[in-house]
């Protein structure tokens, strides 16, 4: 038996779904364990663009069985679309993924909630659903997947929904949705999602037994780790490894944890980011890297590599590996910059600050290094330009974790793995 966890060490974005495509390819099952369809993951193949929010992205290929599990905030809405995308590019579905009857749903009322305490709030969320999906776990208010088969408990959880919720709206100046309309809207749920309900972690726990190659898909990363990240700009959930047990319902413990990091940093929404660069480097990043969100569209805030916030992630996910993607977009630069350490006034930081008001005012200390040519075509790790090797080296030297391989350009066959 082998399990694999993929992880993002920044704030999302890093390329996760690309790499999870190319390990999915040996793997027997492709695990979502946290998050939403506010994360999103983008594979092309052959020129063909798939992005993910829901399903994992393992689904592009036939031998793999895929669960969505407990820990998953699931929105019906976004996985009946990627169902269609994946039915017309004639990718079957039907007996290989499946939903845990434990997962919670993002209700429509969910995402006006989203849309009225981004107004009241200003954090800058994906309006998505999923904080007050997760926030009505905790209350006890949630609807389950499996509660979807009891009319009556549908009945009731609607109810009190609107009763809490809809002052909330109106506050916002959001029309709450009739209890009809949300009623409906489970009834149809119910109906279209029968056929991929199961206990995923009775088949988790089976495929464990059997010795079965399991790949576990984080999503988003660990700086929006709801306790771990840039608090209150973080999501709503687990997405590093700690989150891997309770949201598959199975204790597992990865053999390996591939760490992905971009060779720069971005970031979507508000919030502190001490590497940011919002000059004429900031839009080079975001133009080369195709740096819009595919959640939401937005343009990422983009900057240089921030090592103190990695270490920081380290600490946290405990990567085995490391993973580094868009190696091609600094292609070309003359100078490239490396934060490798902050300082307030004439204090160096040792520790990564828990108070996000003092993130804000960190002064990052850069090394640069010198840029390098074009990596497209390159055949193998040991022939990337030697001054892209000694950017990789300095950050396997300050992160203290091997680089296993590395991301050239957008195509699913432009990865380089590293050989010993």
């Amino acid at each position: 038996m082998a399990v694999t966890a993929v992880v993002g060490l920044q704030w999302g974005d890093e390329g996760k779904g690309k790499l999870v495509d190319a390990l999915a390819a040996r793997a027997d099952y492709v695990v979502r364990y946290a998050s939403g369809s506010n994360a999103g993951h983008t594979v092309i193949v052959n020129g063909r663009r798939f992005v993910f929010h829901i399903v994992p992205s393992g689904i592009l290929h036939q031998r793999t069985t895929c669960l969505i599990c407990r820990g998953v905030a699931f929105d019906p809405e976004s996985f009946f679309s990627e169902l269609k995308s994946l039915q017309e590019a004639k990718i079957a579905c039907e007996r290989r993924l499946w939903v845990s009857r434990r997962a919670h749903l993002v209700l429509p009322i969910h995402k006006l909630e989203d849309e009225a305490l981004d107004r009241l709030l200003g954090i800058g969320t994906t309006k998505r659903g999923v904080g007050p999906c997760y926030a009505d776990r905790a209350y006890r208010l949630g609807i389950r997947v499996i509660d979807l088969y009891s009319p009556a408990t549908i009945r009731q959880r609607i109810k009190t929904l609107l009763e809490v919720k809809s002052p909330l709206l109106r506050k916002a100046q959001i029309e709450p949705p009739s209890f009809d309309r949300l009623f409906s809207w489970c009834e149809d749920v119910s109906q279209r999602l029968q056929s991929f309900v199961a206990d995923t972690a009775a088949i988790l726990q089976k495929a464990l037994n059997s010795g079965a190659e399991i790949l576990l898909e984080g999503a988003q990363g660990v700086m929006l780790d709801i306790d771990h990240g840039t608090y209150p700009y973080v999501t709503s959930c687990h997405p590093a490894t700690d989150g891997i047990s309770s949201g598959c319902g199975v204790s597992l413990l990865p053999q390996r944890v591939i760490g992905v990091l971009k060779c720069y940093t971005t970031r979507v929404g508000a919030g502190p980011f001490p590497t940011e660069e919002e000059g004429d480097i900031g839009e080079i990043l975001r133009g080369r890297g195709g740096e819009f969100g595919a959640t939401t569209s937005r343009p990422r805030r983009c900057g240089w590599l921030d090592l103190p916030a990695l270490k920081y992630a380290c600490r946290i996910a405990a990567p085995t590996q490391l993973f580094v993607t868009k190696l091609d977009v600094l292609a070309g630069l003359q100078k490239i910059k490396v934060c490798n350490a902050y300082r307030i006034g004439q204090d160096m930081l040792t520790e990564f600050p828990a108070d996000i008001s003092v993130l804000e005012k960190v002064e990052p200390l850069f090394k640069e290094f010198c840029g390098w040519g074009d990596v497209k075509g390159v055949g193998a790790f040991s022939r990337l330009p030697f001054q892209a090797l000694e950017f990789l080296a300095f950050i396997e030297e300050e992160l203290g974790v091997e680089v296993g391989g590395v991301s050239v350009g957008s195509e699913r066959m432009e990865l380089l793995e590293r050989r010993s």
